[in-house]
Protein backbone atom coordinates (compact mmCIF):
# COMPACT_ATOMS: atom_id res chain seq x y z
CA UNK A 1 0.00 0.00 0.00
CA UNK A 2 0.85 3.67 0.29
CA UNK A 3 0.90 5.85 3.38
CA UNK A 4 -1.76 8.53 3.56
CA UNK A 5 1.09 11.02 3.99
CA UNK A 6 2.64 10.04 0.65
CA UNK A 7 -0.78 10.01 -0.99
CA UNK A 8 -1.55 13.55 0.15
CA UNK A 9 1.89 14.81 -0.93
CA UNK A 10 1.47 13.27 -4.38
CA UNK A 11 -1.88 14.94 -4.98
CA UNK A 12 -1.99 18.31 -6.73
CA UNK A 13 -5.17 19.26 -4.91
CA UNK A 14 -7.03 18.26 -1.72
CA UNK A 15 -9.26 15.19 -1.61
CA UNK A 16 -12.89 15.60 -2.56
CA UNK A 17 -15.42 15.41 0.24
CA UNK A 18 -16.66 11.96 -0.77
CA UNK A 19 -13.21 10.33 -0.86
CA UNK A 20 -12.08 12.03 2.35
CA UNK A 21 -15.26 10.95 4.13
CA UNK A 22 -14.77 7.33 3.04
CA UNK A 23 -11.20 7.28 4.37
CA UNK A 24 -12.18 9.07 7.59
CA UNK A 25 -15.03 6.63 8.22
CA UNK A 26 -12.76 3.62 7.80
CA UNK A 27 -10.26 5.15 10.23
CA UNK A 28 -13.03 5.96 12.71
CA UNK A 29 -14.27 2.36 12.58
CA UNK A 30 -10.73 1.08 13.23
CA UNK A 31 -10.30 3.49 16.15
CA UNK A 32 -13.66 2.45 17.59
CA UNK A 33 -12.47 -1.18 17.70
CA UNK A 34 -9.22 -0.18 19.43
CA UNK A 35 -11.09 2.00 21.92
CA UNK A 36 -13.50 -0.81 22.73
CA UNK A 37 -10.45 -2.88 23.67
CA UNK A 38 -9.15 -0.11 25.91
CA UNK A 39 -6.40 1.09 23.58
CA UNK A 40 -5.67 4.76 22.79
CA UNK A 41 -3.27 5.23 19.87
CA UNK A 42 -1.86 8.68 20.89
CA UNK A 43 0.12 9.19 17.66
CA UNK A 44 -2.42 9.10 14.85
CA UNK A 45 -1.07 10.91 11.78
CA UNK A 46 -0.96 10.36 7.99
CA UNK A 47 2.43 8.62 8.04
CA UNK A 48 0.94 5.97 10.37
CA UNK A 49 -1.97 5.24 8.03
CA UNK A 50 -1.65 2.89 5.07
CA UNK A 51 -4.08 2.93 2.16
CA UNK A 52 -4.29 -0.54 0.61
CA UNK A 53 -6.12 -1.34 -2.61
CA UNK A 54 -9.03 -3.71 -2.11
CA UNK A 55 -11.74 -3.86 -4.81
CA UNK A 56 -14.08 -5.66 -2.40
CA UNK A 57 -14.43 -2.63 -0.11
CA UNK A 58 -16.22 0.71 -0.44
CA UNK A 59 -14.10 3.04 -2.53
CA UNK A 60 -11.83 0.15 -3.56
CA UNK A 61 -9.40 0.77 -0.70
CA UNK A 62 -8.81 -0.21 2.92
CA UNK A 63 -7.27 2.09 5.52
CA UNK A 64 -4.94 0.53 8.09
CA UNK A 65 -3.71 2.22 11.26
CA UNK A 66 -0.09 1.32 12.05
CA UNK A 67 2.50 2.01 14.76
CA UNK A 68 0.89 1.58 18.15
CA UNK A 69 4.29 2.21 19.76
CA UNK A 70 2.96 5.10 21.85
CA UNK A 71 -0.39 3.48 22.53
CA UNK A 72 -1.92 3.74 25.98
CA UNK A 73 -3.82 0.94 27.64
CA UNK A 74 -6.74 2.40 29.54
CA UNK A 75 -6.27 1.35 33.15
CA UNK A 76 -9.12 0.07 35.35
CA UNK A 77 -10.59 2.81 37.52
CA UNK A 78 -8.09 3.70 40.20
CA UNK A 79 -5.20 1.99 38.39
CA UNK A 80 -1.91 3.73 37.63
CA UNK A 81 -0.39 3.84 34.15
CA UNK A 82 3.34 3.74 33.42
CA UNK A 83 3.54 7.23 31.83
CA UNK A 84 4.66 9.93 34.24
CA UNK A 85 2.41 12.93 34.81
CA UNK A 86 3.50 15.83 32.58
CA UNK A 87 5.22 13.62 30.00
CA UNK A 88 4.40 14.72 26.43
CA UNK A 89 4.23 12.05 23.75
CA UNK A 90 3.00 12.27 20.18
CA UNK A 91 3.43 14.44 17.09
CA UNK A 92 2.68 18.13 17.84
CA UNK A 93 0.86 18.84 14.55
CA UNK A 94 -1.77 16.19 15.38
CA UNK A 95 -1.98 16.26 19.19
CA UNK A 96 -5.16 16.96 21.14
CA UNK A 97 -5.13 19.88 23.63
CA UNK A 98 -5.20 17.60 26.69
CA UNK A 99 -2.40 15.47 25.25
CA UNK A 100 -0.30 18.62 24.75
CA UNK A 101 -0.35 19.01 28.54
CA UNK A 102 0.30 15.39 29.48
CA UNK A 103 0.36 12.04 27.67
CA UNK A 104 -1.50 10.51 30.62
CA UNK A 105 -4.47 12.79 29.90
CA UNK A 106 -5.00 11.21 26.48
CA UNK A 107 -8.21 9.20 26.11
CA UNK A 108 -10.25 7.89 23.15
CA UNK A 109 -11.47 11.43 22.41
CA UNK A 110 -7.83 12.46 21.91
CA UNK A 111 -7.58 10.06 18.96
CA UNK A 112 -10.78 11.59 17.58
CA UNK A 113 -9.13 15.03 17.72
CA UNK A 114 -6.12 13.69 15.80
CA UNK A 115 -8.48 12.18 13.24
CA UNK A 116 -10.16 15.58 12.98
CA UNK A 117 -6.81 17.17 12.13
CA UNK A 118 -6.24 14.50 9.45
CA UNK A 119 -9.77 14.97 8.08
CA UNK A 120 -9.20 18.75 7.94
CA UNK A 121 -5.93 18.14 6.07
CA UNK A 122 -7.50 15.74 3.57
CA UNK A 123 -10.25 18.24 2.74
CA UNK A 124 -8.20 21.47 2.69
CA UNK A 125 -4.68 20.31 1.80
CA UNK A 126 -3.32 21.85 5.01
CA UNK A 127 -3.26 21.16 8.74
CA UNK A 128 -5.33 23.56 10.89
CA UNK A 129 -2.35 24.80 12.93
CA UNK A 130 1.27 25.45 12.05
CA UNK A 131 4.11 27.23 13.84
CA UNK A 132 7.87 27.71 13.87
CA UNK A 133 8.36 25.86 17.15
CA UNK A 134 6.74 22.84 18.80
CA UNK A 135 5.95 24.91 21.88
CA UNK A 136 3.99 27.45 19.80
CA UNK A 137 2.22 24.66 17.95
CA UNK A 138 1.16 22.96 21.20
CA UNK A 139 -0.11 26.31 22.47
CA UNK A 140 -2.27 26.75 19.36
CA UNK A 141 -3.84 23.33 19.85
CA UNK A 142 -4.64 24.23 23.45
CA UNK A 143 -5.89 27.79 23.05
CA UNK A 144 -6.68 28.68 19.39
CA UNK A 145 -9.69 27.71 17.32
CA UNK A 146 -9.01 26.07 13.98
CA UNK A 147 -9.56 28.36 10.97
CA UNK A 148 -13.02 27.70 9.47
CA UNK A 149 -12.69 24.69 7.19
CA UNK A 150 -15.13 26.12 4.66
CA UNK A 151 -12.84 29.13 4.14
CA UNK A 152 -10.17 26.72 2.86
CA UNK A 153 -12.38 23.99 1.40
CA UNK A 154 -15.76 25.44 0.36
CA UNK A 155 -16.67 22.28 -1.53
CA UNK A 156 -16.51 20.21 1.67
CA UNK A 157 -20.03 21.33 2.54
CA UNK A 158 -21.50 22.53 5.83
CA UNK A 159 -22.26 19.08 7.26
CA UNK A 160 -18.74 17.71 6.86
CA UNK A 161 -17.19 20.97 8.05
CA UNK A 162 -19.39 20.99 11.17
CA UNK A 163 -18.38 17.42 11.99
CA UNK A 164 -14.67 18.19 11.58
CA UNK A 165 -14.92 21.21 13.90
CA UNK A 166 -16.74 19.13 16.53
CA UNK A 167 -13.91 16.61 16.33
CA UNK A 168 -11.50 19.51 16.91
CA UNK A 169 -13.32 20.74 20.03
CA UNK A 170 -11.04 21.82 22.89
CA UNK A 171 -13.15 20.04 25.49
CA UNK A 172 -12.95 16.25 25.22
CA UNK A 173 -16.62 15.85 26.14
CA UNK A 174 -17.66 18.07 23.23
CA UNK A 175 -16.12 15.69 20.70
CA UNK A 176 -18.02 12.72 19.27
CA UNK A 177 -16.69 9.22 19.86
CA UNK A 178 -14.99 7.37 17.01
CA UNK A 179 -18.10 5.22 16.63
CA UNK A 180 -20.31 8.32 16.42
CA UNK A 181 -18.03 9.82 13.77
CA UNK A 182 -18.30 6.64 11.69
CA UNK A 183 -22.10 6.54 12.07
CA UNK A 184 -22.52 10.20 11.11
CA UNK A 185 -20.31 9.81 8.05
CA UNK A 186 -22.33 6.78 6.99
CA UNK A 187 -25.53 8.82 7.29
CA UNK A 188 -24.04 11.69 5.30
CA UNK A 189 -22.86 9.33 2.57
CA UNK A 190 -26.29 7.66 2.44
CA UNK A 191 -28.13 10.98 2.25
CA UNK A 192 -25.77 12.17 -0.50
CA UNK A 193 -26.47 8.99 -2.46
CA UNK A 194 -30.21 9.49 -2.04
CA UNK A 195 -29.96 13.12 -3.15
CA UNK A 196 -27.93 12.14 -6.22
CA UNK A 197 -30.39 9.42 -7.13
CA UNK A 198 -33.35 11.77 -6.70
CA UNK A 199 -31.69 14.42 -8.83
CA UNK A 200 -31.02 11.88 -11.57
CA UNK A 201 -34.65 10.75 -11.47
CA UNK A 202 -35.90 14.31 -11.80
CA UNK A 203 -33.43 15.04 -14.61
CA UNK A 204 -34.58 11.90 -16.43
Amino acid sequence: GQSLSDMLKARKQPMGGKQAAIVARKLALALAVAHEKGIVHRDLKPVNIMIVRDPETTGGERAKILDFGLAKIIEPEGGEGITNTGTILGTPAYMAPEQCKSARAADPHSDVYSLGVIFYEMLSGDIPFDADTDAELLSKHMFSDAPPLLSKAPSAGMALAALVHRMLGKDTESRPSAGEVAAELQQLQASASISTAALSAVSG
